[in-house]
C-alpha cells in the first residue's frame, strides 16, 4: 500500500491515495486522489504538510521560493529542515505506516512524520513525533496536518460542525469545541471528514479555504496556548488527524461509521478483563421474577456470557430486603444457578437516599 519512487511516497489503497513529495524545497502533498472516481482533492500541490515553531523559530516542512512583484527576483526561504530517512512499517493488522525523518539542525532536534492507512478504508491517518538531540527544546504554535483539500470546488463545497449537524461559515476557527470537520460538496454527492484528536480546550482548528493552508489541525493557540518542553533526549508525539472521503448523501450513516471505524482501529488495545456481562436492567428493567432469571442464566450460558448481573428489581420499596414475592427461594437459588453454568454472579444495589 505505501511504494516509493523518485522521492515520491505514495499511500494508497484500493479506494484513496495520498501522495507525497520530498525535494529541495521540503515535504509537501501533492495529491489527495478519490480512487472510486479519480477525483483530485487536493488544491495547492505547494503547500507545507505542517508548521511548528521551535525555540522561538518558525519551521515549516515546506518552502516554496517566491517571485518578488515588484522586481522579479526570487526570494529564498532558509532551509531549517534537512531529510534524513524513511522506513515503512507493516502491521499485524494490515495496516502500513510510513515514517519519514528529518533533521532540524539550528535547534538539535529530530522531526518524524508518520502516516497510517489500511487496505479498506478510503482515508490515511498522521501524526508527529518531536526529538530533542540536545539543549532544551520549546514547541509551540503546532499545527501538525495541514490540507487543502475538497470534492469538487471550494465555492461548490458546505462546511459542517457538530460532526454533520451544523451547517457553518467556510471561514472558521474551533478551539476546542469540535472534533470533526465534514466538508461535502451536493452537486457532486461527495465529501470527507477531518479529525483532530487532540483532547479538549487543547484541540484547535483553523479553517479558511481561500488560504493555500485550508484547514489546518494542531493545538491551541487561544487562551491556553500549548506549549510543550524537552530536555536532551526526551521526545514528543502528537495526537492524530484523520481524514476520509465518501461518496453519496451527506447524512448516509455509513459515512460516518466508516470515519468512526478508521478511528476505532488507531486506538490502543483495550485488555481482556474476563469476557461479556450480561445485565438485566436494560430487556427488563424492574420488571424481574425468579422465573425469568433461571431461564435467562441458562441462556447467558449458552451465548457465552462471563458475568450474569441482577440490576434494580429484587429488593422491596427502601429495605433492600429481596421481595419475597418475585424471589420465593430468595436470591440464591439464582446465584448457584449462575455459578453452576460456569458464570459469575453479580447484584446491583442503589445507594440510599
Amino acid at each position: 500500500m505505501i511504494s516509493v519512487k523518485d522521492h515520491r511516497f505514495r499511500i494508497e489503497n484500493d479506494l484513496f491515495l495520498r501522495e507525497l513529495l520530498v525535494d529541495a524545497d521540503g515535504l509537501r502533498t501533492v495529491s489527495v486522489l478519490n480512487k472510486k472516481n479519480g477525483r483530485e482533492y487536493e488544491k495547492h500541490p505547494d503547500e507545507t504538510d505542517f508548521l511548528v515553531n521551535l525555540n522561538g523559530q518558525t519551521i515549516a516542512s515546506f518552502n516554496n521560493p517566491q517571485v518578488h512583484v515588484l522586481d522579479g527576483n526570487k526570494v529564498e526561504y532558509q532551509k531549517l529542515l534537512a531529510f534524513s530517512d524513511y522506513q515503512i512499517i507493516r502491521e499485524e493488522s494490515g495496516s502500513e505506516i510510513l515514517e519519514l525523518c528529518f533533521l532540524c539542525p539550528k535547534v538539535d532536534a529530530r522531526i518524524k512524520l508518520y502516516y497510517q492507512i489500511y487496505p479498506d478504508l478510503p482515508g490515511c491517518i498522521k501524526w508527529m513525533k518531536f526529538e530533542c538531540l540536545k539543549g532544551e527544546l520549546h514547541i509551540s504554535r503546532l499545527f501538525f496536518e495541514i490540507l487543502n483539500t475538497c470534492p469538487g470546488q471550494f465555492v461548490d463545497a458546505e462546511f459542517y460542525k457538530k460532526q454533520g449537524a451544523v451547517l457553518t461559515s467556510p471561514f472558521f476557527a474551533a478551539c476546542g469545541d469540535e472534533d470533526i470537520i465534514q466538508v461535502h460538496n451536493f452537486k457532486l454527492s461527495e465529501g470527507m471528514f477531518i479529525g483532530n484528536s487532540v483532547p479538549g480546550p487543547l484541540r484547535y482548528y483553523m479553517v479558511y479555504p481561500h488560504w493555500k493552508r485550508g484547514t489546518s489541525c494542531g493545538y491551541s493557540m487561544n487562551s491556553g496556548d500549548f506549549n510543550k518542553y524537552l530536555k536532551a533526549n526526551e521526545s514528543f508525539t502528537t495526537d492524530k488527524a484523520y481524514i476520509y472521503l465518501y461518496e453519496g448523501s451527506k447524512d448516509d450513516s455509513s459515512h460516518l461509521n466508516g470515519f468512526r471505524e478508521l478511528i476505532r482501529r488507531s486506538l490502543p488495545a483495550c485488555p481482556d478483563h474476563g469476557g461479556v456481562m450480561y445485565c438485566t436492567w436494560q430487556p427488563f428493567m424492574k420488571n424481574i421474577n425468579e422465573e425469568l432469571l433461571l431461564d435467562l442464566a441458562n441462556r447467558a450460558a449458552d451465548l457465552g456470557f462471563s458475568w450474569f448481573v441482577v440490576d434494580d428489581g429484587w429488593f422491596t420499596g427502601d429495605n433492600w430486603q429481596v421481595d419475597q414475592e418475585k424471589f420465593p427461594n430468595g436470591l440464591e437459588v439464582i446465584s448457584e444457578r449462575v455459578r453452576a453454568n460456569g458464570m459469575k454472579f453479580g447484584l446491583s444495589q442503589l445507594p440510599q437516599n
